[in-house]
């Protein structure tokens, strides 16, 4: 229950930015052309990028190593080397943006290395907020930047005639308003006194460095896909993957909410002597909702997407159901990867990665000329369903956790049916009826933990009435 707690807290805080950033894409699609819009994303995640590399994550350090702090002055003083170590990195992320900008002649480089630094500091403080428990004051931050990215958006595009640099200035002007709101709230620049202690540096170094090389793993499986389809494709066609990888973006908020409570828990929990059963349990949970919450997305949105989407980008909607399944991929992948994170068996990570970003990129340098840009999700589903594999295969070594299999087969069937009649037009007559029997499934499955969740949220809204 303290989970199902925790993800509602996300959830409640999270929806809103994430429908904020689902609204921009129609508002980018109408306003800019498709080569116009691939460029400067693909320079925005590069950012994002780089700063899981060069900053080696050091915010889910800061977060697990919280969970050995028991005062106040503790985490306070576990931020003070946090971002002592951040500032150390800055350079290096500033001539690895820098120098791929200049690289793949990427637009608006000043932002991209402006963004990158925002977003780091922006990880540190939601993910301080999180580690001294302030979890709803973490999705409100997340709501203060999303709507601050929308005024941009619209004020920018709409009022000042600027061009795509706002794919880059909005979330940069997100940041700023969002960490203005933390540091207001909690002042966690008021640091911990005391002398820099080289051993709790050198231990966050130990527990991050296998995170970085785990992130340039893990891009080479995902974003390392966008330069080679940039190499390849003409920049219209870089604009549909762009806007193909937006579009999933509510299966990876529902995704991203599940991690949030999934990672503390998980956290919470590694000490305790029955965590394989926990883990199981969750394990099972996850699976059921995140397969049906897929699917139902796939016929959703290939019901909707001619309505939404400006007439220029109508040749995505062929690869948007493949992007679903490699996003349902990532999510069954990152539930695992919290597990090792939990057990500090980021090894593990490192290998599973290497095996995915090996697949993705082969079979894309095989594929691009002949299947052109479907061969980007496709080979993205092959790098994914290896690293989930080599993660399954490897977690009895770390924890006796019980994994229904037969489950994971049919919901992937499932998932493949419905991408399948998305991607070959099966129309209303077809989609809608499946969409109603997914639907139905799921709940008939799971009447009785979506039951015990209502009276959960019943006595919840009791105790505060």
């Amino acid at each position: 229950m303290k989970f199902i707690r925790k993800m509602l807290v996300y959830f409640v805080g999270t929806v809103l930015g994430k429908i904020i950033t689902f609204l921009m894409v129609p508002i980018y699609t109408h306003v800019l052309a498709p080569e116009d819009y691939g460029a400067a994303d693909l320079a925005y995640t590069m950012a994002v990028m780089l700063v899981s590399i060069a900053f080696m994550e050091l915010w889910t350090g800061l977060l697990r190593f919280s969970y050995d702090e028991k005062t106040e002055e503790g985490k306070r003083k576990l931020f003070k080397h946090v971002l002592l170590l951040g500032a150390v990195l800055t350079p290096l992320y500033l001539a690895l943006a820098a120098g791929i900008a200049v690289w793949q002649k990427l637009p608006h480089m000043g932002w991209m290395l402006g963004c990158g630094v925002l977003l780091l500091a922006l990880h540190l403080w939601q993910y301080m907020a999180r580690a001294m428990g302030k979890s709803h004051d973490f999705v409100i931050s997340g709501a203060v930047s999303s709507v601050t990215q929308l005024a941009a958006v619209l004020v920018g595009l709409f009022v000042l005639r600027l061009d795509s640099v706002m794919l880059l200035a909005a979330p940069a002007l997100g940041c700023v308003m969002a960490i203005l709101y933390l540091e207001i709230r909690f002042g966690f620049l008021r640091l911990a006194k005391g002398k820099i202690d080289r051993a709790l540096i050198r231990s966050l170094v130990k527990f991050s460095l296998p995170l970085a090389i785990n992130a340039v793993a893990y891009n080479a499986m995902t974003n390392l896909s966008r330069f080679i389809a940039k190499g390849h494709l003409p920049e219209e066609e870089n604009g549909y993957i762009a806007l193909s990888a937006k579009f999933v973006v509510i299966v990876t908020s529902l995704v991203y909410i599940y991690s949030l409570a999934w990672q503390e828990s998980a956290y919470e929990e590694s000490g305790d002597a029955d965590r394989a059963a926990y883990y199981g349990a969750m394990n099972a949970l996850f699976i059921d909702g995140m397969s049906a919450m897929t699917a139902a997305f796939i016929l959703l949105t290939d019901m909707l997407f001619p309505f939404f989407i400006g007439k220029e980008y109508q040749p995505a909607a062929a690869i948007l159901p493949l992007y679903y399944v490699s996003t349902l991929l990532y999510a069954f992948s990152t539930f695992f990867g919290h597990v090792y994170n939990a057990e500090k068996k980021n090894s593990v990570l490192l290998w599973s990665t290497m095996a995915g970003a090996a697949v993705n990129i082969g079979l894309l340098c095989l594929l691009i000329d002949r299947l052109r840009a479907t061969a980007v999700p496709i080979a993205l589903i092959a790098g994914y369903a290896v690293n989930l594999a080599v993660r399954m295969i490897l977690l009895r070594r770390v924890l006796p956790i019980r994994l229904p299999f037969g489950k994971i087969l049919i919901c992937a069937l499932v998932t493949v049916l419905c991408a399948a009649a998305a991607i070959w037009n099966a129309g209303y007559f077809v989609e809608i009826p499946l969409l109603l029997a997914v639907t139905g499934m799921y709940f008939a499955l799971n009447r009785k933990k979506l039951a015990s969740l209502g009276r959960m949220v019943r006595e919840k809204l009791k105790s505060k009435a």
